[in-house]
């Protein structure tokens, strides 16, 4: 006997992790307590017998079993827990792609040790792993398949006996006794019957084969009524046979159709007489015919053989969708069921392939005839490629499975179609927002993809819906609806259009109404609106939340974020919390919002109402209670400004008692007055202009301590209220220097902030403060940290030293004095920089004066030379004073000088060799390197180059290949290093230079107390030169170095004189000090002997 076995590719189907996965339940061993016939519809049905162990997990009401590659539920009557966990028999589901097979006989299910546990009935699908047909995966457990072996046995007689009987067979066509096909139907032999003794459908069922369906009435019905109207009809020469052709014509009233069920017969319909089919084989007194992809049976008596010319157009398809049906169903040869071209019914229950489906009728092939189904009668299986099918019921509910069970959501709309995800057993897996939902498969068909839009956007936006929905399509301009959504349900929704929610409804592109819809908050949500009465506004304090306000239903705020279920808001610069769930996101609107909190202080003395003015009247926003303390950031008229949830609001001033928190107030009385401690009492040296901010220094109890210059004074608080940096216009940001000013008369202090003056105080006569800069005919003064101006001519200003040589005197307080200096007389002094030292320290130069002409002088070349650094500090100090004065200096007239010529100095050129001689090895960048340059030696005082070990001094390109007595590479003198100008110092000097018209320059060092001035100057220039060093000599009392040819090159006075043509002098101050810095007692003589050298070069170069 052959085998009809049909192979596919099973692709997996894959379970929801929803529902078996690491966090499911445990598994537990299961006794069936029945035989339990395991059905699904997309991987067949297969019997297991009471008393067979599997493997399963708690579900609800009872549990899941894992069938290949999905599962099936056993309910609590089938079957009892024996024991929790698994053993060494338990295998691990993994996901498989398997083959199919329609078995041809039963097969047995059976154990390892071969005891038999279930069986897969003849018809039925078995899959199974390419390669390992004998062995199944069900319940977590491995079985074994093999064939029914008392089914074999009997096959093997049949079919022994169709073998010998073959020629018998072909005699009993004529036979008007009905014979059942055998359990080898699939054979091309005719089953051969006892010619002896003709059997009837009755006794052919008693021996061995029975079917459910084909009862003994049922068999005298086929005897009687299948064979009753057509019993031995005469044959005449003229008519057509069998053997002739395969069409048939019913010749009774009707005939029953059947199909081989588990090994026996059921009805799965008839035909009406006089209808013609074609049959596709012939099965001794039966008909084999086609009934959609089924092999059907007629009973061959009670039809005849007609001529098919043209009487039937025949099909061989079959279609391979299956439909079912659902009730008795008549059959009609055409697509039109009002033709009433019955041609005969399909019984409920039957399973059948359609060949189309178009306008409601399915085609379908019934004995090689393309005949239709009505819709109404038939629903259609769904199979894993189907994605959309259409709802065939009212009410169809849409579920969401939770740790209860299936829970109701919503209700589908019968006729529309909808889009599912995938298949779960009986149900199709669908999309709500973004939610995985389950609709029941049996009430609904598949079908094409409709016209209508659909999404597969979920949305991040989270809603509940406070009432029942409708929703709505509104693809075609109209309102259309598709389905409800039950109250309680939370979703997620795309979008919001006017009142309208945007959704996705089972992957349909949806609307719900704004009034169903209660909005959820995301981290994108700004704002918030109140939705129901006086919502409390609270506060944390220690832990415990304190209410201090309520908010006004209906109002729109903003939020800083969400905590919990809370959102975190701003009162004033508190941190306030509102209840989340009794409000609704929103969007800003037009309300006015601000971010700034203000740093004014007050307190509430009662509770206050909260208004919002934005719309140009007041609309009540909130309450804020009594005590709580509140920032506010002005106050306009009777109202404080205060930030209210972000939102722009006002308090009346009667709630509100001020506090002076910060350091900024506003005078609110006129002529307030200020005043300044002197022997223990107040005296008044002044008044505030009204309505004016000012800055205090410190809270004084009932005073603010305030600041004019250097002078501390106070003003009465009560005469003042608290206002904002925001309000503060011109802060001074600069220090007042040591210069003072007497006040000649009262004088009116200006601010100058909006380009024209507008007084802000007064100051009265016979008092002195110190001044921030001098400016034409101004000065600029800190007046309670405002910049003020006060007239010049009334005042007269004093002078005091911003230098103090007499000590060492570092880098660090030379660029304090220097900025000093500058901001002192910023008419008179510009400062500025003039490059980087090697270990990044700024090179300042200093011009004192207002001249076209210009003159140098420079100092510490040399790192322990820094003695001439003091010199040019206090130079600049006391020209500038002078200047200021418009006083004489040692009988220069200082202010002609420095109106004519501009003094440059670069007081300290070598400042990293400086530090390093004053404050040792670490002040350098690369501690280590300067120490071995020094021989490992800790004492830097005779340390004369650069942070290098390269002599500045010799680093100028004048004869530089030539000089004298140079070390051979880097260390603490004498190196010239490997070029000129390879040191960042040198350079910049020789660039600075270069940049000017310098008429002079004077580099000082130290020490031996002489001057050189000559460098090969020519016959032209050499008188010039000499006059002038002769009358420097005869100021400081040095000496000159004799003019000598060939001196050793590299200086820079040596450059400048070779290069420029013109006068430069290299001063050596001190009595030589044998490679030491020079000791300070030496100060008062050095500066005796060089204070007006500075003006006698820059008055020379205006007579030469």
């Amino acid at each position: 006997m052959r085998k009809a076995v049909a192979w596919l590719i099973i692709l997996m189907m894959i379970v929801p992790t929803s529902m078996i996965s690491a966090n499911s339940p445990e598994y537990v061993t299961l006794e069936l307590l029945e035989d339990v016939p395991l059905k699904h519809e997309n991987w067949g049905t297969m019997t297991l017998l009471k008393g067979t162990t599997i493997y399963g997990q708690a579900e609800n009401d009872g549990y899941l079993v894992q069938y290949y590659n999905d599962h099936v539920d056993l309910n609590n009557e089938m079957v009892k827990v024996v024991e929790t966990g698994v053993t060494d028999d338990y295998a691990q589901y993994e996901e498989q792609t398997y083959l199919q097979e329609v078995v041809s006989e039963k097969q047995v299910i059976v154990s390892k040790s071969g005891e038999e546990l279930g069986h897969i009935a003849s018809q039925e699908e078995l899959y199974y792993v390419e390669g390992n047909r004998n062995t199944i995966q069900i319940g977590n457990k491995m079985f074994h398949v093999k064939p029914d072996e008392s089914a074999s046995n009997e096959g093997t007689s049949g079919k022994q006996a169709e073998e010998s009987g073959s020629e018998e067979a072909s005699e009993t066509k004529g036979s008007s006794t009905p014979e059942k096909p055998s359990s080898t139907e699939d054979s091309n032999v005719e089953e051969a019957p006892n010619t002896n003794q003709q059997k009837t459908v009755v006794e052919e069922e008693q021996e061995g084969e029975p079917s459910k369906e084909v009862s003994v009435a049922d068999a005298s019905n086929v005897q009687s009524e299948d064979v009753s109207a057509s019993a031995a009809p005469e044959v005449n020469s003229t008519e057509v046979t069998f053997e002739e052709t395969d069409v048939f014509e019913v010749t009774s009233s009707y005939i029953n159709v059947y199909v081989r069920e588990n090994g026996s017969l059921t009805s799965v319909g008839r035909l009406e007489q006089g209808e013609i089919f074609e049959r596709t084989a012939d099965y001794g007194s039966w008909h084999k015919l086609r009934v959609g992809n089924q092999t059907a049976y007629v009973w061959a008596p009670a039809t005849k053989a007609v001529a098919n010319e043209g009487a039937l157009s025949t099909t061989n398809t079959v279609g391979n969708r299956e439909v079912l049906i659902v009730e008795d169903a008549p059959i009609f040869a055409t697509s039109n069921p009002k033709s009433d071209l019955y041609v005969g019914i399909l019984s409920k229950g039957t399973e059948v392939t359609y060949l189309s489906k178009e306008s409601g009728m399915y085609k379908v092939n019934v004995g090689n005839r393309e005949v239709y189904l009505e819709e109404e009668y038939i629903t259609e299986p769904f199979v894993n490629s189907d994605a959309y099918f259409k709802v065939n019921q009212d009410n169809v509910g849409l579920y969401e499975r939770t740790g209860e069970g299936l829970v109701a959501i919503g209700q589908l709309e019968n006729g529309e179609v909808y889009q599912r995800v995938a298949s779960y057993g009986s149900w199709h897996k669908v999309k709500v927002g973004s939610k995985v939902a389950f609709v029941w498969a049996r009430a609904t068909s598949p079908v094409e993809k409709p016209n209508v839009p659909f999404t597969n956007e979920a949305g991040s936006l989270k809603a509940t819906l406070v009432s029942d929905a409708s929703v709505y399509d509104n693809s075609s301009g109209s309102l259309e609806y598709i389905g409800e959504l039950q109250e309680g349900t939370e979703m997620s929704y795309i979008s919001k259009f006017g009142n309208w929610y945007k959704v996705n409804f089972n992957n349909r592109t949806a609307y719900i109404y704004g009034s169903a819809v209660k909005t959820s908050f995301t981290k994108a949500d700004s704002y918030f609106r109140v939705d129901t009465d006086n919502v409390t506004l609270y506060e944390s304090d220690g832990g415990q939340l304190t209410s201090i306000g309520k908010l006004s239903k209906g109002q729109v705020y903003e939020r800083l974020g969400q905590t919990g279920g809370w959102h975190r808001v701003r009162v004033g610069n508190d941190i306030g919390y509102v209840w989340a769930s009794a409000t609704s996101p929103a969007s800003g609107g037009t309300n006015s919002y601000i971010s700034n909190v203000g740093s004014l202080q007050g307190e509430l003395v009662s509770d206050v109402t909260v208004y919002d003015n934005s719309s140009g009247k007041l609309v009540e926003i909130g309450v804020l209670y009594k005590g709580m303390e509140l920032a506010y950031l002005e106050k306009v008229g009777s109202w404080y400004k205060v930030n209210f949830n972000n939102r722009v609001g006002y308090v009346y001033k009667s709630g509100v008692k001020e506090n002076f928190a910060g350091d900024y107030f506003r005078v609110t009385n006129n002529h307030t007055t200020l005043y300044k401690r002197e022997n223990g009492s107040l005296k008044e040296v002044g008044q505030l202009q009204n309505n004016t901010v000012y800055k205090r220094v410190a809270d004084y109890g009932s005073w603010h301590k305030i600041r004019i210059g250097k002078t501390t004074g106070y003003i009465w608080e009560n005469a003042t209220e608290p206002s904002s940096k925001a309000d503060m216009r011109s802060e001074q940001q600069q220090k007042s220097t040591g210069i003072r000013f007497s006040i000649n008369q009262d004088v009116t202090v200006y601010d100058n902030s909006s380009g024209s003056l507008k007084p802000i105080g007064t100051l009265w006569s016979g008092e002195q403060y110190n001044m921030v800069s001098t400016s034409g005919a101004w000065v600029e003064v800190d007046y309670l940290n405002k910049k003020g101006y006060i007239y010049k001519p009334a005042l007269s200003i004093q002078s005091i030293d911003l230098v103090n040589p007499n000590k060492t005197y570092s880098y660090q307080q030379m660029r304090t004095d220097l900025y000093e200096l500058r901001n002192s007389y910023p008419d008179l002094v510009e400062l500025i920089t003039i490059g980087k030292s090697e270990d990044g320290r700024e090179l300042f130069a200093l011009k004192l004066g207002k001249g076209k002409e210009e003159v140098m002088f420079n100092g510490s070349h040399h790192a322990r030379e820094h003695m001439t650094t003091n010199v040019l500090m206090e130079m600049i100090d006391q020209y500038a004073s002078s200047y200021t004065k418009n006083q004489s200096f040692d009988g220069y007239p200082t202010r002609t000088i420095l109106n004519e010529t501009s003094m440059w100095f670069v007081p300290m050129l070598n400042p990293d060799g400086v530090t390093l001689v004053q404050q040792g090895y670490r002040s350098a960048n690369n501690s280590s390197a300067v120490l071995a340059l020094n021989g490992f030696s800790y004492d830097f005082s005779s340390w004369k180059a650069n942070i290098n070990g390269v002599d500045l001094n010799r680093q100028y390109p004048a004869d530089w290949a030539n000089i004298r007595n140079n070390a051979s590479g880097p260390t603490y003198k004498n190196y010239k290093g490997r070029a000129p100008l390879t040191e960042s110092e040198a350079r910049a000097l020789y660039d600075f230079t270069y940049q000017h018209d310098f008429q002079t320059t004077v580099a000082y060092h130290s020490s031996g107390e002489i001057i050189y001035w000559y460098f090969n100057q020519p016959s032209s220039t050499y008188s010039r030169d000499l006059r002038l060093a002769n009358q420097v000599s005869d100021i400081t009392g040095y000496s000159l170095v004799a003019a000598k040819p060939n001196p050793s090159g590299g200086g820079y006075t040596d450059w400048f004189v070779q290069d420029k043509r013109l006068p430069g002098l290299t001063i050596e101050i001190s009595p030589y000090t044998y490679e030491q810095p020079v000791p300070q007692k030496y100060w008062s003589r050095i500066w005796r002997q060089n204070r007006s050298i500075g003006l006698f070069i820059a008055e020379e170069v205006t007579e030469r």
